[in-house]
């Protein structure tokens, strides 16, 4: 029996990407992950950094709540491949 496990993935993204950016590239990296059900996605906004990460001060926050029974083998190596995502962070609930 398979059973969906549920996933939280936290996106940094570039500050300065209008809205239809964002919204793209949510859609993109959720092809990425494969099949997913009860998806939500929140946007944060933009926030302050801590200390400059890759040349950028401040970040647009995402967060995609969603389950899935498999995730895309290769999704980290995207993830760190594209260069509007500064950073991320797949927790599994």
């Amino acid at each position: 029996m398979n059973s969906m496990t549920n996933y939280r993935l936290v996106l940094m993204l570039k500050s300065g990407l209008k809205k239809e950016q964002k919204d793209k590239l949510t859609d993109t990296v959720k092809s990425w992950i494969g099949t997913i059900e009860g998806e939500k996605v929140q946007e944060i906004g933009e926030r302050k950094l801590a200390y400059f990460i890759k040349s950028n001060k401040t970040a647009d926050y995402v967060v995609l709540n969603f389950s899935s029974n498999k995730l895309a083998t290769d999704l980290d190596k995207r993830l760190v491949m594209d260069e509007n995502i500064i950073r991320h962070l797949m927790i599994k609930d």
